[in-house]
């Protein structure tokens, strides 16, 4: 992981977790909770 010393120590993440996506998925459920729980 890098580190840089030149900017602040803030981050932008966006997860985009689109129902027709993970609709069929196996473990849905399970990485939703997980994705939750992350964030």
């Amino acid at each position: 992981m890098t580190i840089p010393t030149d900017r602040p120590g803030t981050a932008l993440l966006i997860v985009d977790v689109q129902v027709g996506v993970m609709g069929p998925s196996i473990r849905r459920d399970e990485v939703v909770a997980k994705i939750s729980t992350l964030v």
